[in-house]
């Protein structure tokens, strides 16, 4: 990675044919109540075959900030994220899918959050859905603790004690990352499917806190064709298992706040 950031806050859009979905989730960005001087998208686009191309090129004429990287062959979802991190100039970084979009004043608060408690590597707000079935546009939402009106910061032990008492977690999707956390545990295990942001943002929570925003500002949109629908999820949860075997303090958080007993009863594992 590079040794002096100079951006505040990169953003990651791996994509592969989402030309019907890739303009929404651009204007997202692009719209926000954030200064784009002090941000970068960059938008990997994982050799699509479709107009998705000409999209990118289109709308990186119209912003600077827009970065467009083109793989030379199809190679997944994690491989296009993870490749993108050496090359991006964030202090902060933001993880989001081609379908997706953010609402106007997410970077805005959960930014000035995160800058005014530098020991805080995450922030992360309460999620929000969509889905075709519904409608691109009807948003469902969940508050995670319902009483809490302000944002928040838990430490780790917080963090414990409200995953194995309540009905908290931290949603992916609406993370945002200190660089240098992804430095100190690393990035998205593929192995691990559609649950490797899951782990790695419970991970970072129990072991070093997190900001939390009790408002939902990103939505995440499921359909036939989206990752998220169609990943093994079981075994995905089965590689998770053996990831916290060689992760010791890792998996006694885990174990201490009933995330361990979570995969493993979903999934009848044994």
């Amino acid at each position: 990675m590079l040794d002096s950031p100079k951006l505040l806050l990169s953003v990651i859009i791996p994509v592969y044919n989402y030309e019907k979905f890739l303009p929404d989730a651009i204007n997202s960005i692009i719209s926000q109540d954030f200064n784009l001087s002090d941000l970068e998208l960059i938008i990997i686009d994982d050799c699509s075959t479709d107009s998705t191309p000409k999209i990118i090129e289109e709308f990186a004429k119209q912003y600077p900030c827009i970065k467009p990287i083109r793989l030379p062959e199809n190679r997944g979802v994690h491989y296009a994220t993870n490749c993108s991190i050496d090359i991006t100039r964030g202090q902060y970084l933001h993880f989001m899918a081609a379908d997706d979009y953010r609402y106007k004043k997410f970077f805005k608060k959960c930014m000035e959050l995160l800058l005014a408690n530098p020991s805080i590597p995450i922030c992360s707000t309460d999620p929000a859905w969509a889905d075709e079935k519904t409608g691109r546009y009807k948003i469902r939402t969940e508050r995670l603790l319902p009483e809490v009106t302000q944002p928040m910061i838990f430490n780790s032990e917080q963090v414990v004690m409200l995953l194995r008492n309540t009905n908290f977690w931290v949603p992916g999707h609406t993370t945002i990352f200190k660089r240098e956390v992804l430095d100190k545990y690393g990035s998205f295990n593929p192995k691990l499917g559609s649950r490797c942001d899951w782990y790695l943002v419970h991970r970072i929570a129990l072991l070093e806190g997190i900001i939390y925003i009790p408002e939902a500002l990103s939505v995440l949109y499921t359909h036939g064709e989206s990752y998220s629908a169609n990943a093994s999820k079981k075994m995905a949860a089965l590689e998770l298992l053996n990831l916290l075997d060689e992760c010791p303090r890792t998996k006694d958080l885990f174990v201490r706040s009933n995330l361990f007993a979570e995969v493993y009863n979903e999934y009848q594992l044994s």
